[in-house]
């Protein structure tokens, strides 16, 4: 990762380039690199990590997914060096699409694969696990007065322009220009917003 790189630490551009990661597999927010879950699922697949059968929901709410996800590491002989796991949790509150048990699924992955390589410690995070980071979004990035708790006009002009440059979903696409057109809250915003960021750019 060669562009762009004064802001990074030594450790997190040594854990990007061994593993031959690129600026647009990233995006940054207060000095961490958030990694897009199609990178991750790379270096899974490079590391030899290998993820159990999910097997049910642990949440006793029926709008919430609370799904546990176990990994192993295996070594070039096929012998397990090291296993994780980790919930990935889902629900309207902080997911933008409807597809609860998917967006769990691979929150999960994420959080083992990143426990597995140590990602943490480089302050490394994956852009599934979006709660934090959606809240700082929300209240640093697009901290401009708001009635009625109404997505301001930078932030629905931001939505626009990750949806031109990132590859979306048909469907999804005219589901978020739907909420824009009825009315967007700034929460909601701060939802796709986070969404959008975690999909691989167009090419």
């Amino acid at each position: 990762m060669n562009e762009n790189t004064e802001q990074y630490s030594e450790d997190q551009l040594s854990f990007a380039n061994k593993y031959s990661l690129s600026s647009d597999d990233f995006w940054e927010h207060h000095g961490n690199l958030i990694i897009k879950h199609n990178a991750v699922m790379k270096i899974a697949e490079k590391e030899h990590i290998r993820f159990r059968p999910v097997e049910k929901n642990y949440s006793s709410n029926e709008h919430v997914v609370a799904l546990l996800v176990e990994g192993d590491r295996y070594d070039e002989d096929g012998e397990i060096v090291e296993s994780a796991w980790a919930f990935g949790e889902s629900s309207p509150a902080n997911c933008v699409n409807p597809y609860l048990w998917c967006m769990a699924e691979k929150r999960g992955k994420d959080r083992v694969t990143l426990q597995l390589l140590g990602g943490y410690w480089h302050n490394i995070m994956s852009d599934v696990e979006a709660d934090e980071f959606r809240q700082q979004a929300n209240s640093d990035s697009f901290s401009s007065p708001v009635r009625n708790g109404q997505a301001t006009d930078k932030q629905i002009s931001f939505i626009k322009g990750l949806l031109d440059k990132h590859t979306v979903d048909g469907d999804e696409e005219v589901a978020i220009n739907t909420l824009i057109d009825d009315g967007l809250t700034k929460q909601k915003a701060g939802d796709i917003i986070t969404n959008l960021q975690s999909l691989p750019t167009r090419s």
